[in-house]
């Protein structure tokens, strides 16, 4: 496996602030919560066990203990919208190695989808797996030329992945994509993930 480093997008699990999308159909907000935990440990897992002693996480309470049984690196993701901390982070780092952001939505993400980044990774700027909802469960920063895919883009939004595209066609910087996947939102998502055997 190439040098790459992972930082993982993970917010503390917090009832009723965390996959409040979940909530109803019998889903509470505790149990909203406890799904959230469940599926940030399994994506932290498998990218600390795919790229050993390389992997972060980036992080809204430094002090939440969730976070402490992982004895990874803890990064403060800091304020402003998803691409002001995804270029703030990416800032700081990119010299080293490539950089890889994870979210903690795909918890069905496979470990083939992170090997596939970090070959792809090696001739293109930037490697990216769209999903069914307009956005992306991964992005690989390659060099400071990819960053300005995390500038004026509408975070949150359907118009994710599109705008991604066009920010790389016009600056020149290379872009892979990955098969389009999803992430988990609503109580279809978790079903359709957990047949994928990731509980």
């Amino acid at each position: 496996m190439p040098p790459m480093q992972v930082v993982v997008m993970c917010k503390a699990p917090v009832a009723g602030e965390v996959k409040t999308r979940l909530i109803g159909e019998g889903i509470d907000a505790e149990r909203a919560c406890a799904w959230h935990q469940q599926m940030a440990q399994t994506v932290i897992d498998r990218a600390a066990l795919t790229f050993p002693s390389r992997v972060s996480i980036a992080v809204d309470d430094l002090e939440h203990p969730f976070f402490a049984p992982f004895a990874l690196p803890l990064l403060p993701q800091g304020g402003g919208s998803l691409g002001d901390r995804l270029l703030r982070l990416a800032q700081l780092k990119i010299d080293d190695a490539p950089l890889l952001f994870l979210g903690t939505d795909s918890p069905h993400m496979t470990t083939s989808r992170l090997c596939q980044v970090a070959e792809l990774v090696k001739s293109h700027d930037a490697v990216a797996g769209p999903v069914e909802d307009g956005g992306y469960d991964l992005i690989a920063i390659a060099n400071r030329k990819a960053l300005v895919l995390l500038d004026s883009i509408d975070w949150g939004s359907s118009r994710v992945w599109t705008q991604t595209q066009q920010r790389a066609r016009a600056a020149g910087v290379s872009l892979a994509a990955l098969s389009t996947s999803f992430d988990v939102d609503t109580v279809a998502d978790l079903r359709r993930s957990l047949l994928l055997g990731w509980e």
